[in-house]
């Protein structure tokens, strides 16, 4: 779904900088319609996903290595497994269910990139040369705004997407890797953050919203605590000078 949100974002943003009338698809009624779609690539992941549900083939598999290294039964623990083979050794057979979401997958993958293409290249010759129409002002938020969606996409795409997709295939190379997945779930716990300051650090209006937000903060903190706003001691020097 992350892959779906950010190819919506791709193609809003091209959508506005090509026509700023081709926004109102993106407005009333119709902003639902694009939340449709990135839910319809999550229940398409998660059906994907049901397609690797665990069997006596892939316990048995699992269950050592789990045992050893967690030191826990994987019958109590919720998973799906892809597995490349069914067997081992000469009687080896590929699991084609494992082949079915690991293609479902990439085919969803394959969509919502081509969509983050094509808006790429879109919004770079739309920023890139002059818009007669627009102020220097606009122009250069509309850079920040291209700058920021790249960095959007490079992240989830290196720590997510690619590492995701080795890990899945490399076993029908005959690959064995094992590793505790618990550095995955500190990637995914972070993106959100990563996502938020790649947004502050680029975009400029939201970095001096943002601080005006946090002073405000503080501002009313202090007024909480009943410690008064340091006052212009030069204004109050000369006031009593004309007394």
């Amino acid at each position: 779904m992350i892959l779906a949100f950010l190819a919506v974002q791709f193609l809003y943003r091209a959508c506005v900088i090509s026509n700023p009338d081709w926004g109102k698809h993106f407005e009333g009624w119709k902003y639902g319609l694009w939340l449709i779609y990135t839910l319809i690539g999550g229940l398409i992941w998660a059906y994907a996903s049901n397609i690797t549900r665990p069997d006596e083939v892939t316990l048995e598999y699992m269950r050592d290595e789990v045992l050893q290294i967690y030191g826990v039964e994987i019958k109590n623990v919720p998973h799906f497994a892809v597995l490349a083979y069914d067997y081992e050794g000469e009687s080896k057979t590929i699991r084609w269910n494992s082949v079915q979401c690991i293609g479902t997958v990439s085919v969803l993958m394959t969509l919502q990139y081509s969509i983050i293409l094509v808006c790429g290249v879109i919004m770079y010759r739309r920023t890139q040369g002059k818009l007669l129409s627009t102020s220097s002002r606009y122009e250069k938020m509309q850079k920040q705004f291209f700058i920021a969606l790249i960095y959007q996409i490079v992240a989830p795409t290196i720590f997510f997407q690619l590492p995701g997709f080795f890990v899945l295939t490399s076993p029908f190379f005959d690959m064995k890797i094992s590793f505790q997945s618990g550095i995955v779930v500190c990637f995914f716990s972070a993106y959100p953050l990563v996502d938020t300051l790649i947004v502050l650090k680029v975009i400029t209006e939201y970095k001096h919203a943002y601080k005006r937000f946090i002073k405000g903060i503080a501002r009313k903190c202090l007024e909480f605590l009943g410690d008064d706003s340091p006052r212009d001691t030069t204004a109050a020097s000369g006031h009593l000078a004309k007394v």
